[in-house]
């Protein structure tokens, strides 16, 4: 074993040795072989030439050749195969093997961590998964409240069968391999971007059809109403939509007008939250 846990490896890079015993023997076997099967195609192909020689024998001695280029070349191979190298650049994450141990096809050895970019697994609804895209801009937020961007790597064609859910991966660059592999985040993937006007839940009003909506002025001071979409909604304030740019809005007394009335407005300079 040439490199322990812990020891960062580059791709190619020879992580152990296996016992070679008769390896290098059989390939200087295979190649002094093929050697011998090339001399006798060369004979047999200017016996051929002379007419001394049948075709078959000809096509025999070509065979004999080709076979015993096949064996030198297994040979190599397999002497090959005794330096077990990174597949790609990483930290080696756990060691399987000790030296002495026997080992088969097939058995682990080593496990490696690639950790830049690291990938971090989430999972979106029905809806959410229409608005998103491969490369999409987005962000995890890890437990010590730092923010990492990255793009969406993976998203999910078939939903979990349990869950209805989609699963998107998130591809983040890592360079000093500050993140580590296990840890947990919430995804933030920003779907749209649209305006909306920050306002306070306490001048909301009814029309009189029952929709949710506010009373601003235009600009004949006349009342007017608009019906709003909550875009997002927290403890002191929300987001709505589907109002103009611009536009006077009514935060105080707009219980007491109706649309239609003209109104002696009295301006208020506010702190940014309507």
């Amino acid at each position: 074993v040439i490199v322990e846990e812990g020891a960062s490896v580059e791709e190619g890079q020879i992580l152990a040795h296996l016992e070679k015993r008769d390896r290098e023997a059989r390939v200087a076997e295979a190649r002094q072989r093929l050697d011998q099967r090339e001399i006798e195609y060369k004979a047999a192909k200017s016996l051929e030439v002379k007419g001394l020689n049948s075709k078959v024998r000809l096509a025999q001695a070509k065979a004999d050749m080709e076979q015993a280029r096949a064996v030198l070349e297994q040979a190599g191979i397999d002497l090959e195969n005794t330096e077990i190298a990174a597949p790609f650049e990483g930290i080696l994450y756990d060691q399987v093997i000790e030296v002495g141990d026997y080992v088969a096809e097939g058995d682990p050895l080593f496990s490696i961590v690639d950790l830049d970019p690291v990938a971090v697994r989430g999972f979106v609804t029905e809806q959410q998964v229409r608005a998103l895209t491969a490369g999409h801009k987005a962000f995890a937020d890890f437990m010590d409240g730092q923010p990492v961007e990255g793009a969406i790597s993976y998203i999910s064609p078939a939903a979990d069968p349990a869950t209805r859910t989609f699963v998107v991966e998130i591809s983040i660059p890592n360079p000093d391999h500050r993140i580590v592999a296990g840890m947990t985040a919430q995804l933030r993937i920003p779907a749209t971007t649209r305006m909306a006007h920050k306002i306070s839940p306490s001048v909301l009003s009814l029309n009189e059809q029952g929709q949710v909506g506010v009373k601003y002025l235009d600009n004949d001071d006349t009342v007017r109403f608009s019906t709003v979409k909550v875009l997002a909604d927290f403890p002191d304030y929300m987001l709505v939509g589907g109002l103009p740019e611009q536009l006077r809005m009514i935060t105080v007394g707009q219980d007491f007008v109706v649309p239609g009335q003209v109104v002696n407005p009295v301006s208020a300079e506010g702190d940014g939250l309507l």
